[in-house]
């Protein structure tokens, strides 16, 4: 039985991708809102965005195994709340804000690492930074 991947923001170079990758031969990879609506629009309207997205998998008369995307944001903060509601592996949507967020991915980096990031004096401060 074929597994159905939604794809958030699929293109035709996207899926020529994903059906060049082994082992996938028995899914199908179908498409979840536009590309144009995901990734070239003027205004991204995050909830009107994921409404229509819930709309379009409640509508698919099929089982949803698993909802993916290519893009950044919209795209990376929409697939683990929309994962999350149906069930579905997928990071945190708190994981992927603190490796999208610049200031925050750093933070986190220097809990768990003192190399890294490079730590700069405070402006007037005199003191190590972080």
């Amino acid at each position: 039985m074929a597994g159905n991947i939604f794809v958030l923001g699929l293109d035709e170079q996207n899926l020529s991708t994903l059906h060049d990758v082994a082992g996938f031969a028995d899914y199908r990879f179908r498409p979840l809102l536009s590309a144009e609506e995901l990734v070239e629009a003027d205004r991204l309207p995050m909830q009107s965005l994921l409404d229509k997205a819930r709309r379009q998998l409640s509508e698919f008369d099929g089982s949803v195994d698993a909802i993916v995307g290519y893009w950044d944001f919209p795209v990376s903060s929409m697939v683990p709340i929309l994962c999350r509601e149906r069930g579905l592996r997928a990071a945190t949507l708190e994981s992927v804000l603190k490796c999208e967020h610049k200031y925050w991915s750093r933070v986190v980096q220097s809990e768990v690492i003192d190399e890294y990031p490079v730590r700069r004096r405070a402006a007037g401060r005199g003191r190590a930074a972080r």
